[in-house]
């Protein structure tokens, strides 16, 4: 059985590389990069850089986009169950400063939702052999709230693990049906759960996310590195420092690893190195595998894990 990545709302990534970025005034680009993304299109995509073959990406692509998508799928050995949408994705713009080390995000948004659009999805989920689903991203324009959490439902009820990592209402909502697994950051969490800051804030959260019945939560911290909790504990996993060239899909290199760490049962410390080094590798590469295998072992090296009490 395979992973299953649903992205509502894909897009094209263009990463623009230039030196200390001036806004108003007239900037010169020393490169670019362009490549098909959105949360899940990301997630598999990281799966079929690390070698893992057993997976398929669900979404809605703009037919004049098919292509790039597709073929971005096929060079990494993915299977993809595309239902076809008149025009294109949406574009995401990413301003990367190297001199500076800052990234300024441009989202665009996408084609707006119909409602037959979810029929489809659910179609394609029940054709799909898949164990695990990861839903992510956020919702296209008129997309009701809810979706998330519908098809969390769904799939819980054809027998599979989801797994969820979107934001505001539609993660509210997605929680109540009560998914396998979570990947919030501290600010998602927060407004979601009312949580205090600091310390007490994280392991509040942690703690109410898994009192609801969820089995494995991981809440990012950013540089800080994440917090992991299971049935087998709670640990905190620390990143070597890196110096990043981009942030586009840090957390989703995570939610992959979360996901091939559900499908091959392993133990929670070792779905927290790896989530971590599958981060690591995302920010620090643009070139084509990011998650390498050999960059992944030799940044689990450099990863402090500690367990959490409380």
């Amino acid at each position: 059985m395979a992973i299953a990545t649903v992205t509502l709302n894909p897009a094209k990534d263009r990463t623009v590389f230039l030196r200390k970025f001036r806004p108003g005034q007239v900037n010169r680009a020393e490169g670019e990069h362009l490549a098909p993304g959105g949360k899940g299109i990301n997630v598999a995509s990281f799966l079929g850089d690390y070698g893992v073959r057993e997976v398929y990406a669900l979404g809605l692509i703009g037919e004049e986009d098919m292509g790039l998508f597709r073929s971005a799928m096929e060079a990494r050995g993915v299977g993809h169950m595309f239902t076809p949408l008149p025009g294109r994705v949406r574009e995401n713009i990413k301003l990367s400063d190297l001199a500076e080390m800052t990234v300024t995000d441009v989202n665009l948004p996408g084609p707006r939702w119909d409602p037959s659009h979810l029929e489809a999805l659910m179609g394609d989920l029940k054709r799909c052999p898949c164990r695990v689903v990861v839903i992510s991203g956020s919702l296209p324009p008129g997309c009701p709230e809810d979706t998330v959490a519908r098809l969390v439902e769904e799939s819980k009820r054809m027998g599979r693990l989801t797994i969820v990592d979107t934001s505001g209402e539609p993660l509210r909502l997605a929680l109540e049906a009560v998914p396998h697994g979570v990947k919030p950051n501290l600010a998602e969490l927060s407004e979601v759960l009312r949580l205090p800051e600091g310390p007490e804030g994280i392991l509040q959260g942690v703690r109410r996310l898994r009192e609801m019945g969820i089995g494995l939560v991981a809440l990012s911290l950013g540089a800080d590195g994440a917090v992991l909790s299971s049935p087998q504990g709670t640990v905190l996993v620390r990143p070597p420092k890196v110096t990043p060239i981009t942030t586009v899909g840090a957390g989703d290199a995570m939610v992959a690893a979360m996901a091939l760490g559900i499908h091959s049962s392993m133990e929670l410390w070792e779905t927290a190195r790896l989530a971590c080094a599958f981060s690591l590798c995302a920010i620090t590469r643009i070139e084509e595998p990011r998650v390498e295998p050999s960059a992944v072992r030799d940044f689990m090296d450099k990863i402090r894990i500690s367990e959490v009490e409380g």
